[in-house]
């Protein structure tokens, strides 16, 4: 059993522009050899926008992003699909073989969103947009990935999303290889504290649990691949 644990003041972080990014791993100018990404997932960024601020229209490709938003309102615009997205939803946006998108704050303050960057099997296939509603079930909900997922992913990846009320705990689930990041809240694992923006990676400790030391909210990468 391995558990890496990564505290969120271990993150890189970008200012621009009035926005402030946190990167669980390498991404631009910031560069760790050892920690350039998970399984097929090559961004995980914690996006913080002032109000009026943004991303206006740049390119993708050969990608799916995955963009859950914990606080305020995300507008998304692009030519094949566009909307806004509030705390409870995800939406995902297959950049294919090219798009181009914008995204900015649609809130009367700050948004945070975590978006995460995952590597498509098959790169070339035509660009494709879709956000769904989480819904108000209890544990795990699969959000993206293969299945059962609301979302469905080009990747040997899944994404679980849950909630945790302050002493709630939760298992993980009995897979060989993941990733969990505390979106919000502060979380007990393996008797050690993990806050919010702090992650751990999990091999070979399927059936761990996790407990809520405050209110809280976790997204757990998982792979199908030996990582």
């Amino acid at each position: 059993m391995e558990i890496e644990l990564t505290g969120p003041d271990q993150r890189f972080c970008t200012h621009d522009a009035g926005r402030t990014t946190w990167h669980a791993f390498s991404f631009g100018a910031h560069y760790d050899p050892t920690n350039v990404g998970f399984a097929q997932l090559v961004a995980l960024n914690d996006e913080h926008l002032p109000t009026g601020n943004g991303y206006s229209p740049h390119p993708h490709s050969g990608i799916d992003i995955v963009t859950v938003v914990l606080e305020g309102a995300l507008e998304h615009a692009s030519d094949v699909g566009s909307g806004v997205i509030t705390p409870g939803q995800v939406q995902r946006l297959s950049a294919g073989s090219g798009v181009v998108h914008s995204e900015m704050n649609a809130a009367n303050g700050p948004t945070r969103f975590l978006q995460a960057w995952v590597q498509a099997k098959h790169p070339d296939r035509a660009p494709a947009y879709a956000a769904v509603d989480l819904g108000d079930n209890d544990g795990w909900t699969r959000a993206a990935g293969s299945g059962d997922a609301l979302l469905s992913l080009d990747a040997h990846l899944d994404l679980w999303l849950a909630p945790l009320a302050p002493g709630e705990s939760l298992a993980l689930p009995d897979l060989p290889t993941m990733l969990l990041f505390v979106t919000t809240g502060t979380i007990e694992i393996d008797q050690d504290r993990l806050d919010a923006g702090g992650q751990a990676r999990i091999h070979n400790a399927g059936g761990v649990v996790v407990t809520a030391q405050t209110q809280a909210h976790l997204a757990l990468w998982t792979s199908s691949q030996s990582v």
